[in-house]
C-alpha cells in the first residue's frame, strides 16, 4: 500500500485554484463584453455572453454567490430592455427572484443591491401593467433605501419617482404628487 504524497496534493490544490482563478477571469471578461453589447442595445449578442458567464460563475463560485446574482440581474435587465415582459415574468422573473434570494442570503435584507433587485422586479411588473404588485416591490425597495442610504439619496429618489409614476398611470394623482415632489426635491 502506497502513502499519499502530500506535495502532489498541494500541487493539485494549487492547480485547481489557478484553474478557478482563470475561469473567474474568463467569466468577468464575458460579462464585460456582454455589458458593451448591452450598452450598444445589441441584446442578442449580450445574452449568450451573460449565459456563459453565468454557467462559469455557478461552477466556480457557486449558485448562491453575489457575482452569480449580478449576472442573473443583467440577464433579466436585457429581457426587460427588449420589451420581452412575458419572458421577464416567466424566465427572468425567476432570475430576479433567484437573484433576490441569493442577495438576501449573502448580503442580507437591508442592502442597497437587494433594494435594486426589488426595484427591478417592480419595473417588470409595472411594464406588464401589474401596478399593485409593482408598488409592493417599490415600497420594499424604498424602505431599504431609506434605511441604508437615507431619505435624501438619488437612488431613494428614483424609487419614489417610480412609485409616483405608477400612481399617476393608475389615475391616483393625489398619491402621485407627493411622491414625485419628494423625488424632485432630492434630485
Amino acid at each position: 500500500q502506497r502513502g499519499v504524497d502530500a506535495t502532489s496534493e498541494e500541487e493539485d490544490d494549487e492547480d485547481e485554484k489557478k484553474m478557478r482563478d482563470y475561469q473567474g477571469k474568463v467569466g468577468r471578461a464575458l460579462v464585460n463584453m456582454a455589458r458593451v453589447y448591452d450598452d450598444k442595445s445589441a441584446y442578442d449578442a449580450a445574452m449568450p455572453r451573460y449565459e456563459e458567464a453565468l454557467r462559469i460563475f455557478r461552477a466556480v463560485r457557486g449558485p448562491r454567490h453575489e457575482t452569480t446574482a449580478a449576472v442573473l440581474n443583467n440577464m433579466g435587465e436585457v429581457h426587460r430592455k427588449k420589451g420581452e415582459y412575458d419572458t421577464a415574468l416567466e424566465r427572468c422573473f425567476d432570475l430576479f427572484c433567484d437573484e433576490l434570494s441569493i442577495l438576501r442570503e449573502v448580503l442580507g435584507w437591508l442592502h442597497v443591491v437587494t433594494a435594486g433587485t426589488l426595484n427591478n422586479i417592480g419595473v417588470v411588473h409595472e411594464n406588464k401593467g401589474e401596478y399593485d404588485t409593482a408598488l409592493e416591490r417599490y415600497n420594499e425597495a424604498l424602505s431599504i433605501k431609506r434605511e441604508v442610504l437615507g431619505s435624501r439619496h438619488a437612488d431613494t429618489a428614483m424609487t419614489l419617482e417610480n412609485m409616483g409614476n405608477v400612481h399617476a398611470t393608475k389615475g391616483e394623482l393625489d398619491a402621485a404628487l407627493p411622491l414625485l415632489t419628494e423625488a424632485l426635491f432630492i434630485m
